[in-house]
């Protein structure tokens, strides 16, 4: 599968961020969209919580489960997910976003050097 993950800004200044996941399958068939889970890295570290998604968003686990597109089996229907940083985040900066399988915690993206910028 081919995942895209798009900040809802283009770097990250409160608490709060959004990041929207949407996938391609690549092959004829597919088994199925995964649970996926999105956690911000400051180092090894996780440093964020989720809180919300578009749809399917598992308050227990913090896990979403995506769908397909209406009309379309080989694409899923973009799912923004809003996430909060914790207080092991840093204000200045730079983190990554790692997009996992919820059930295997298998990275399937990552984004690197996103910036942070939160003024306090």
């Amino acid at each position: 599968m081919a995942w895209e993950l798009v900040l809802g800004s283009p770097k990250i200044t409160t608490r709060f961020l959004s990041v929207r996941v949407t996938a391609h399958a690549q092959g004829l068939f597919s088994d199925g969209w995964p649970a996926v889970r999105i956690e911000v890295r400051s180092g090894n570290d996780v440093c964020s919580v989720p809180v919300s998604g578009s749809y399917r968003f598992q308050e227990t686990t913090g896990a979403v489960l995506l769908r397909s597109q209406e009309g379309s089996t080989a694409t899923a229907e973009p799912n923004t997910i809003t996430l909060m940083l914790s207080g092991k985040a840093p204000t200045r900066g730079t983190v990554s976003i790692h997009l996992l399988d919820a059930a295997t915690g298998v990275e399937l993206k990552k984004l690197e050097n996103v910036e942070v910028s939160i003024a306090i």
